[in-house]
């Protein structure tokens, strides 16, 4: 991945990690599920011996159609305050009413949830290095929507109130030796 990419990346990668030990996420999958681009479901589909092989990600042809994709399924499951008729949702984070209910769609965990839309965004970020002088350029559209998702990802973790640690990690190596 470019450096530039794995900076852009990175940046939501980091705010995410809160989701997997947060209380209010719910182990399913994101609505929209019928806007979901093909390669996942390809991806996440088991083979003929039963079997899924996560080692290989999809070859991405078009990058600029793969991106219209993801960001067409991003829309479509966002609560309705922000939905829009195309491209990004509404740059809205928040209204006057807002509470975690409005968010309760976006609050999911596992395999389906978050990590699949971050997954599709790695691999349209990976798939805009071998982009061809003929097709379109959608790395201004990739980073936009990295930064959409980054602030619907604070916006989950503010509304649900964050990860709450049962106790602080030990910092002395001597008590962390002894405990194993």
């Amino acid at each position: 991945m470019a450096p530039y990419l794995e900076q852009k990346y990175a940046s939501t990668l980091f705010p995410l990690q809160y989701v997997a030990n947060s209380k209010g996420y719910i182990q399913s999958a994101l609505p929209a599920s019928t806007e979901r681009p093909t390669e996942w479901t390809r991806w996440v589909a088991k083979s003929r011996q039963g079997e899924r092989v996560y080692q290989y990600t999809p070859t991405i042809e078009d990058p600029a159609e793969f991106g219209l994709a993801i960001v067409k399924w991003w829309n479509a499951m966002q609560p309705d305050f922000r939905h829009s008729d195309a491209g990004l949702p509404r740059p809205i984070y928040s209204t006057d009413t807002s509470t975690g209910k409005d968010w309760a769609l976006l609050r999911r965990a596992g395999p389906n949830g978050l990590v699949s839309v971050l997954t599709l965004l790695a691999w349209w970020g990976q798939s805009l290095q071998s982009c061809t002088q003929w097709q379109e350029d959608s790395g201004q559209l990739w980073m936009d929507t990295i930064s959409d998702v980054t602030k619907v990802i604070n916006v989950l973790k503010a509304v649900s109130g964050g990860t709450k640690n049962k106790r602080k990690a030990d910092t002395d190596p001597q008590i962390k030796e002894s405990k194993r």
